[in-house]
């Protein structure tokens, strides 16, 4: 609602129940002439308040001013009512005579009356602004994590591109059978992260086949030396946030060095039950191997960033290493999400 018709409504209001509570049974048209002459002199009060003293004296830290101002324009005011008093409310209401121009209680009353509605309206305002602010913070909230999120996500895969277009390179040199497999499976995956990973949610199932994909081109760029087990059981149609199961993926196979001959074990497991999604990513090197490479996972704070902005309070995960094998595990609560 526009300010100007918050405050026609607003004064209207006190025209009128100023003159239900004055008025009493049949003094009501006298009141309602004499509101006529006293709604003014509280709305001068009010807007000398708001536009005058408040923005050059109180919001400046003159508060001694502030208050002080109170004192000439309460006079002020005092002396317009009295005036209107003489000339012809006194006589309205049949006490011509018995109100004197100046009196120390009637001035204090008449103060107290004049800013009351002034200060319940600057109330109004005040909480209204307030809730304009909490709105223009929330919505500052939302779009700084939309852009946070979106850097996170352009984050995602931007070694799998390099590398994979180096193996697919490779592999059409050499002629290998695999190459228009691999790319395929490049362009699903690229279609997926760049466009429909824009929306909030997808289907668990489109991430799913996106895992799978870049499982199948792991597998095609490591050859013999990777072993990956892959174990799915989740309904397929309830919504996800995008990109962070892949991640947490993606994640499980950067230890693996292109020049290592060490053999590599991969295992994910991905479980959904009553609204909840486990997973597991496991990476285990082969004790038999004549040379056994050092395991180190990148720091997944990508992961964990995306998990708070999305998911806050209702995910864990957590890394764990066991001789070995490392690995990192995810709960999410999508069904308190949702």
């Amino acid at each position: 609602m526009q300010t100007y018709k918050r405050h026609a409504i607003f004064w209207l209001t006190i025209y009128v129940l100023w003159t239900i509570m004055r008025g009493g049974g049949e003094d009501y048209p006298k009141y309602l002439i004499l509101n006529l002459f006293n709604v003014p002199i509280y709305m001068m009060a009010y807007y000398v308040l708001r536009y005058i003293q408040i923005p050059l004296l109180y919001n400046r830290d003159k508060l001694g001013w502030f208050l002080f101002s109170f004192i000439p324009f309460s006079i002020l005011f005092y002396l317009i009512w009295r005036f209107l008093g003489t000339i012809y409310v006194d006589n309205l209401l049949g006490r011509e005579g018995k109100i004197p121009w100046f009196s120390t209680g009637y001035f204090f009353m008449e103060t107290v009356q004049t800013y009351a509605p002034g200060m319940a309206l600057f109330a109004w305002e005040s909480h209204h602004q307030r809730l304009k602010e909490m709105d223009r913070i929330h919505q500052l909230e939302k779009d700084k994590i939309s852009t946070e999120l979106k850097f996170l996500k352009a984050q995602v895969n931007p070694n799998l591109l390099f590398n994979t277009l180096k193996s697919l390179h490779e592999k059409v040199i050499d002629k290998s059978p695999n190459a228009p497999d691999m790319i395929l499976r490049l362009s699903a995956i690229l279609d997926y992260v760049l466009y429909k990973s824009q929306n909030k949610t997808v289907q668990l199932g489109e991430e799913l086949e996106t895992i799978e994909n870049y499982i199948a081109l792991e597998e095609h760029r490591h050859g013999e030396k990777l072993q990956v087990e892959y174990d799915v059981h989740a309904d397929q149609s309830i919504l996800i946030s995008p990109l962070i199961l892949l991640s947490l993926v993606e994640n499980i196979f950067k230890p693996i060095s292109e020049n290592s001959k060490v053999l590599t074990k991969i295992k994910i497991v991905i479980r959904e039950k009553e609204g909840s999604i486990h997973s597991e990513a496991w990476t285990t090197q082969d004790l038999h191997s004549t040379k056994k490479q050092e395991i180190e996972l990148d720091d997944f704070s990508n992961i964990k960033r995306q998990l708070n902005l999305v998911y806050p309070d209702m995910h864990t995960i957590t890394k764990q290493e066991k001789e070995n094998s490392i690995g990192i595990l995810l709960t999410i609560n999508q069904k308190q999400w949702a």
